[in-house]
């Protein structure tokens, strides 16, 4: 059966998405595209952080409960343990980002505008109430990146903090 969308080369029917290949990619488009992938390699640090926070704090919670430490001791392993509940709450943040991030940087791989996307997701985020009223003008991606940026630094203060509280508990514990 012969193709029906053939047409003059100026119709839609005949454009590079509905023939199956892959559109001209724009320079926006591919700028775009790498810098969700350089987002999505921050966003990969996330993981190794979050797993070595949880560990200090199933340990903190661990010797919380079998060691009859002092009130001091007790003290920095409870900081500890806040200081790894709020690095998890920066984790769950970057979670949530990574699909975002891998979708946008797949599409404007492809080819896909990327205010368009940007603009959608802005107005998306608004309606499910997870953010403000959407502008005229969707917030830039340079922006969403610095906040990226932000998200994993937040959670390696936090770490650290979680980490300072563990030596401070182990001083404690063996100047006791």
């Amino acid at each position: 059966m012969p193709d029906l969308r053939q047409g003059s080369g100026n119709d839609a029917a005949n454009d590079a998405a509905h023939q199956g290949l892959a559109p001209e990619n724009s320079p926006a488009a591919r700028q775009a595209a790498h810098q969700a992938d350089i987002a999505l390699a921050i966003l990969a640090l996330s993981r190794p952080l979050d797993n070595t926070s949880r560990l200090l704090s199933i340990s903190a919670l661990v010797l919380l409960v079998l060691h009859p430490g002092g009130p001091a001791a007790w003290a920095a392993l409870a900081l500890s343990i806040v200081f790894g509940v709020a690095e998890c709450g920066f984790a769950l943040r970057c979670a949530f980002d990574v699909p975002i991030f891998t979708s946008w940087a797949r599409r404007w791989h492809q080819g896909s505008p990327p205010q368009d996307d940007l603009a959608a997701f802005d107005l998306a985020l608004a309606d499910s109430g997870l953010g403000t009223k959407a502008s005229a003008a969707p917030r830039p991606l340079a922006q969403r990146i610095a906040g990226v940026r932000r998200l994993v630094k937040n959670q390696v203060r936090c770490l650290a903090l979680q980490l300072a509280a563990w030596v401070a508990t182990l001083a404690l514990l063996f100047i006791s």
